[in-house]
């Protein structure tokens, strides 16, 4: 038996130097495959093999930041789509895969089906960050807050060891797209800022849906833990004064969010209406007014934007 898979792996190696130009003829190696090799994993990694050397494309389209995709780039994604779903075709239950193709979907305008396969993968691996986050952030844009904040609570219960452990094991979905940022990012230190934003994106949800308690929970422990964005959380507490009425408290943290970021739009103009009401009409219409002149600049735009983007996964 032994000497039976030797001979059958000296055979598939032979085939494979043999076919590797024609893209065709993969089918046909994919039969062999088929018919050959009964071992499950073997069967399974050679799958795996024989599809990633029918991708006539690279994956540096996926690493691209969504707010820079070009035509070509939805192009090149329809084609990622066509690959993943391709792997799930045969191995229907690779998480990976399903997130891949849940990303794609996603980018190329198909909600619905990008809900449907990270609800997918979330089954097959229930402990991924990403799967949860990016599924959050398709809510939230979605206008969704109550699914959103459901997604974005599982992710931050995820065990972040176990999530790099996840993205390691994955040598033929994940790792080839990791391998094609050339800026280097550990995926570790990106997991570690994903952890951050996600925190960040479930305070808005419960900010969407009046739960006032718990955004106060969020943004005071994350200000405790030195929190980076000191500005962020002052507004989001902020503006949870200001709903509740308490007005002193609410011009408090609105001013120490603009003393920290003096682009803060949204902090110029809550503060702004609480002038208003509080009698100060000129004053409050002045921050009003620079909160709307920070909102038409482009950078402000671009920055609003890219805070909601999914991740590669």
């Amino acid at each position: 038996m032994a000497c039976m898979n030797f001979s059958k792996k000296i055979i598939f190696e032979f085939l494979i130097k043999v076919l590797k130009r024609n893209y065709i003829l993969y089918l046909a190696l994919f039969l062999f495959i088929f018919i050959f090799i009964d071992n499950k994993t073997e069967f399974n990694n050679a799958k795996l093999d024989t599809l990633n050397r029918s991708m006539l494309f690279d994956n540096k389209h996926l690493i691209k930041e969504v707010s820079s995709l070009t035509k070509e780039d939805k192009v090149q994604f329809q084609r990622s789509l066509d690959y993943y779903e391709r792997i799930i075709e045969f191995m229907p239950n690779l998480p990976d895969a399903n997130g891949m193709a849940g990303y794609c979907s996603y980018i190329l305008g198909e909600n619905k089906k990008a809900i449907d396969y990270y609800k997918r993968a979330i089954e097959l691996n229930p402990n991924f960050f990403y799967f949860y986050h990016n599924l959050g952030i398709i809510f939230f844009n979605e206008g969704s807050f109550e699914k959103a904040a459901w997604a974005l609570n599982k992710a931050i219960q995820t065990d972040p060891a176990l999530n790099m452990k996840f993205i390691l094991s994955s040598p033929r979905i994940y790792m080839p797209i990791i391998n094609q940022d050339k800026a280097d990012r550990n995926p570790a230190f990106q997991l570690k800022e994903e952890y951050q934003e996600n925190y960040k994106l479930l305070g808005l949800s419960y900010l969407r849906l009046k739960r006032y308690q718990d955004v106060v929970q969020i943004a005071s422990n994350s200000l405790k833990a030195g929190s980076s964005s000191t500005s962020f959380y002052n507004y989001l507490l902020g503006v949870t004064a200001y709903e509740l009425k308490e007005y002193d408290q609410a011009i408090g943290f609105l001013k120490n969010s603009i003393d920290n970021d003096p682009d803060n739009a949204e902090a110029f103009y809550y503060l702004g209406l609480i002038l208003q009401q509080k009698g100060n009409t000129e004053q409050g219409n002045l921050f009003i007014k620079k909160s709307d002149s920070i909102k038409n600049t482009d950078n402000y735009s671009a920055a609003k934007e890219n805070s909601f983007y999914l991740k590669h996964y």
